[in-house]
């Protein structure tokens, strides 16, 4: 009942907010129009952050380590101390976790540093960069297209159910999508800085948002060089270019090689292995996770809207048409690219192509806006107003499906308020829990060493040799041999 009660007053606020900055938009006060569509989307990013456990798929490992990473920030780990074997192949149960690039999760542990060790404060970073998003979004385009082509797609950046989703890690990859997209949009919007001033720092600061992106989610992130490359091919001389590519290649490098050789340094066997599964995901579907070529290209309706391939063909032919004009293959450069690339990616992961969202958005807008202004010419006028109506009806319907603010749901369960007490419940700090389902989610909770399955007495002996307390979460079917054991203590379900 509390998320319908929620939802409710979430959509009000954010109805309220985007009418706002509609009348704004048309009283052509643009500043204001933005600054309530930035509003509109941050009010409807807190609503889907606010789940009270960790999610399942990717954030409870990211929470775990980033933790752990304000103890120790240059050392990644998942069980930050332990006590059983464990193998460096298993990055769910692992000791060092260089599964993924550190810097999401350093802005995780730096908000948890802040405002304590919960799951609002560890989204808080996507939250806060996700709303940023949205404005870079309207600058970009505001500077390649105009006013109200860029705040329709800034009102369709705002109101994504697929970013919104992603942000708040209720899909897999969440933050770490999130922030490489994050990224990238920055780098470009760098881009557009960059033509608008011609000083040649800022392509210092595209290397260094560059960089970052790569400390998220590895090479892709340099998409952005064919971008920049189209955008300022007829503004510099050929001199400048290579300059200034330069430039943005050197700070780039500076940005994220110094932890790739720190981590083939320092944890050698596990880097090796996780880059081995890097190279796999081009031939294997690691974790299951497969899909035909066409699957990105098919799930951009079901991500983005359901209409959104009629943009596309009108934009390819815009394109074309306006072949001497950059910023139609700029943007496009942006959408291709990264679709063909992860198309031929074996692995797949809806999440993988997020970052060419905001050149979609462009595209429905350019089309709504050049069909509406022509409306009158076309033969079938009235056919053109349900599918602009269509556009605009399915954005909203489809943000509302993802978001879920009508929907009875349990955003704070038994199991996570039952882990978040464990501190209070064993007085023993130096305690190994085990028969824990949720064990990644209990660790970062609490301050014990926590495993998922039973003990064998062997492993109970090892442990209690090495000065460990030993409880055991009892679910109704412990064998004798373990409830009935002096050396171990049962912790009953609350």
């Amino acid at each position: 009942m509390f998320n319908l009660i929620f939802g409710i007053i979430t959509v009000l606020i954010s109805s309220a907010l985007f009418y706002k900055a509609y009348r704004c938009y048309k009283l052509g006060d643009f500043s204001k129009s933005i600054f309530y569509l930035i509003l509109g989307g941050f009010v409807l990013r807190i609503f889907a952050g606010f789940d009270l456990y960790l999610h399942p798929w990717d954030e409870r490992y990211h929470a775990l380590v980033a933790k752990n990473f304000i103890k120790h920030i240059f050392i990644p780990a998942l069980y930050d101390n332990p006590v059983l074997p464990f193998n460096i192949e298993n990055w769910g149960g692992n000791y060092i976790w260089v599964h993924k690039q550190p810097l999401p999760m350093w802005f995780m542990s730096a908000s948890m540093s802040i405002f304590g060790i919960n799951e609002i404060a560890l989204r808080l970073p996507s939250i806060i960069l996700s709303t940023i998003g949205i404005y870079l979004t309207y600058y970009i385009f505001k500077h390649l297209f105009g006013e109200r082509e860029a705040l329709l797609a800034a009102f369709f950046h705002s109101i994504s159910g697929f970013i919104i989703e992603i942000t708040a890690a209720r899909v897999p990859t969440d933050h770490y999508d999130l922030f490489f997209f994050f990224f990238i949009e920055f780098a470009i919007f760098l881009i557009i800085v960059y033509l608008k001033t011609g000083k040649r720092y800022i392509n210092i600061l595209i290397g260094i948002a560059i960089g970052c992106a790569v400390l998220c989610k590895w090479m892709p992130a340099f998409i952005v060089v064919p971008i920049w490359i189209i955008l300022v091919w007829k503004k510099d001389s050929f001199k400048d270019i290579t300059v200034n590519l330069f430039i943005i290649l050197f700070f780039a490098f500076l940005i994220f090689l110094p932890w790739q050789i720190y981590i083939h340094s320092a944890f050698p066997q596990e880097t090796a292995f996780e880059n081995q599964q890097i190279f796999q995901r081009f031939f294997v579907a690691l974790d299951g996770m497969d899909g035909g070529p066409l699957y990105y290209l098919y799930n951009v309706q079901r991500n983005i809207n359901v209409f959104v391939y009629i943009p596309m063909i009108w934009f390819i032919y815009m394109t074309i048409k306006n072949r001497n004009e950059e910023k139609y293959w700029a943007v496009l450069i942006w959408f291709i690219v990264p679709y063909i690339f992860f198309s031929f990616v074996i692995t797949k992961m809806q999440g993988y192509v997020l970052f060419v969202a905001p050149s979609i958005f462009i595209m429905i807008s350019l089309f709504f806006w050049d069909m509406f202004d022509n409306i009158k010419k076309y033969k079938f006028s009235l056919l053109i107003k349900i599918l602009l109506a269509g556009i605009l009806i399915y954005s909203v319907y489809y943000s509302i499906n993802r978001v879920k603010p009508f929907e009875i749901l349990d955003r704070n369960p038994k199991w996570a308020q039952e882990l978040k007490n464990l501190n209070n419940r064993i007085p023993e700090k130096k305690s190994v829990i085990f028969n824990v389902e949720n064990y990644i989610e209990a660790m970062f909770y609490s301050d014990f060493i926590v495993y998922k399955d039973l003990p064998s007495r062997q492993t109970i002996n090892d442990i209690k040799n090495k000065g460990y307390i030993i409880y055991i979460y009892d679910k109704g079917n412990l064998p004798d041999s373990l409830s009935q054991n002096p050396d171990v203590k049962i912790l009953k379900q609350e």
